[in-house]
Parts: C-alpha cells; sequence; structure tokens
C-alpha cells in the first residue's frame, strides 16, 4: 500500500485483515477509502459491507452488500454477506432468499448453512434449525457454531431461548 496508495483492492484486503484483528476503526477506514476509489468494484463494496457489518452497522452494510450482489450476482460470498446485513437488521425472509441464493451457487458454504439454521431458530422453526445443524454436523464436523446450536435447539421446547443471530459475526 505504501507504493500504491491508490490500490482499491489492497486498501480493501488490508480493510479485512484489520478487521479480524479486531482494529475496527482502521478497518472501516480503508475500507471506506477503497470502496470510494473503486465504487463498480464488487470486490472493494463486498469488503466494507463486510467490515460494516463487523463493526454492528448493519444498515450501512445493506447497500454495499446489495451493490457487490448487484455488480457480481453468482458470488456466494457477496449473497452470503448480503444476508447477514438482512438478518442484523431482522429482515428474516430477505436473509434466507440470499442465502439459498448463495447455496445454490455454493451448495456446501457452511457459513450460509450455519446462518439459515440460526435464522429458522430465531423464526420459531426449531425443527428446521435442528435439521440443518445435523446436517452441518455431518458434512462439516469441527464447525464450531454447529453443535451448541444444535443443543440451543434442541433446549427450546424446554423454555430456554437460544441466542439471537443478530450481533454474530460472520
Amino acid at each position: 500500500i505504501a507504493h500504491a496508495p491508490a490500490d482499491a483492492m489492497l486498501l480493501a484486503t488490508r480493510a479485512l485483515l484489520l478487521a479480524s484483528g479486531e482494529r475496527i476503526d482502521e478497518a472501516l477506514a480503508d475500507a471506506g477509502v477503497g470502496s470510494d476509489l473503486a465504487p463498480d468494484g464488487a470486490y472493494t463494496q463486498w469488503a466494507h459491507a463486510l467490515v460494516r457489518i463487523r463493526a454492528g452497522e448493519f444498515r450501512r452494510a445493506l447497500t454495499l452488500a446489495r451493490r457487490a450482489v448487484a455488480l457480481d450476482p453468482a458470488e456466494a460470498k457477496h449473497l452470503l454477506t448480503l444476508a447477514w446485513a438482512e438478518a442484523g437488521e431482522a429482515r428474516w425472509r430477505d436473509a434466507l432468499v440470499c442465502i439459498e441464493q448463495a447455496l445454490a451457487f455454493e451448495p456446501d458454504l457452511v457459513e450460509a448453512r450455519t446462518l439459515r439454521a440460526l435464522i429458522l431458530d430465531q423464526q420459531e422453526r426449531s425443527r428446521y434449525a435442528s435439521a440443518d445443524f445435523r446436517r452441518l454436523l455431518t458434512r462439516e464436523p469441527e464447525v464450531a457454531f454447529a453443535r451448541p446450536g444444535e443443543a440451543w435447539v434442541e433446549l427450546e421446547p424446554f423454555g430456554h431461548a437460544s441466542p439471537a443471530p443478530q450481533g454474530s459475526r460472520p
């Protein structure tokens, strides 16, 4: 970046790395500059949306994620990010539509299946959520959230509420 400060892709990539290191303010700055430099770049818009989600700014992430999907509608990770933004705004139906579209492109996308299970549980569709968690565990036994997610869903009939996906991080 020191040699190419106007490289939007580098800025977006650094923003993602900074966000994963919990350096959100720096990540937001880089992501904003990167998406401003390349408003027609699906990657830069997606990265900015993802950083906004990590910052808990779901409404601001919606516009960016929608733009990323419009620029590259066949990219599953863009659809998944839009689903996270929709879920963060409690727009469950819209989030599920995005998840189904993402899974159509990438059927084994673990994060999409996990988010779908969380949303189904949030909608009190525990039987479907539990089936999704079990399917995840069968395919990907190391998925950290699937086992506790299934346990929460199974406890619900006994009066225990499961954690909401809002505020969860992708």
